[in-house]
C-alpha cells in the first residue's frame, strides 16, 4: 500500500513528538538521579572537609568540637540544603513530615466527624408533635430563640423536630443544636 506523502511526514511528526517527549522524561529522570547522588555526595564531603579543617585548625591537645558545635554545623548544612531543594520545588523531608501532621490531623476530624453522623443516625428521631408553645408558629427568631432556655434536652429535640417539620429556619435550628452539644450544667 502506497501511503500518501502528507501522511508519512504527518505520521512521522507525530512519532518524533511522542520520542521527544520520552526522551525529555528519560533525561528528566535521570538527571534528578544524578542530582540526588551528587547532593549525598557533596554532603558527605562538605562534613568530610569540615572535619578535616577543624583537625588541622586545632592540635591534638586543644579540645575536640563539642557536640553542640558539631551539632549547629549538621544544622547549617541541613538548612543549606532545604534551601536548595526548596529553590528546586522539591519537598523537604520537614514539609513531608508538617504534611502528615496535616493528614493525621484532618483524618482525625474525619473520623470525629463520622462518630457524630453514625451518633445522629443512631438517635430516635422525636416525633413533631403540636406547637411546643403556643403561638410558636408566629414567633420571630429571636423570641424563638430567647425561649430555648425554658427547655431540657427532650424539649430541645422536640421544638428540633417542629421546626425541621414546619419552619425550618435555620438560626433557630443552630441554635437547638449548641444549646444540644453544650455541656450540662450542674
Amino acid at each position: 500500500m502506497i501511503l500518501d506523502p502528507a501522511l508519512s511526514v504527518a505520521r512521522r511528526g507525530a512519532l518524533a513528538y511522542v520520542g521527544a517527549i520520552a526522551l525529555t522524561s528519560d533525561f528528566v529522570s535521570t538527571t534528578i538521579e544524578k542530582f540526588a547522588k551528587r547532593g549525598t555526595t557533596a554532603q558527605q564531603a562538605a562534613l568530610e572537609q569540615f572535619k578535616a579543617t577543624i583537625r588541622r585548625l586545632r592540635p591534638e591537645s586543644a579540645p575536640k568540637p563539642e557536640g553542640e558545635q558539631v551539632a549547629k554545623a549538621e544544622q547549617m548544612l541541613a538548612q543549606r540544603r532545604d534551601q536548595l531543594l526548596s529553590a528546586l520545588n522539591i519537598p523537604t523531608q520537614s514539609t513531608l513530615h508538617s504534611l502528615n501532621a496535616q493528614v493525621d490531623h484532618l483524618s482525625a476530624a474525619i473520623d470525629e466527624l463520622r462518630t457524630q453522623a453514625r451518633r445522629a443516625k443512631t438517635e430516635p428521631p422525636v416525633a413533631p408533635a403540636a406547637e411546643p408553645l403556643p403561638g410558636y408558629d408566629k414567633m420571630n427568631v429571636d423570641t424563638v430563640v430567647s425561649q430555648l432556655s425554658n427547655f431540657d434536652e427532650t424539649g430541645l429535640k422536640e421544638v428540633r423536630a417542629y421546626e425541621q417539620a414546619h419552619g425550618k429556619r435555620v438560626t433557630v435550628l443552630r441554635a437547638i443544636d449548641e444549646r444540644l452539644a453544650a455541656p450540662v450544667e450542674a
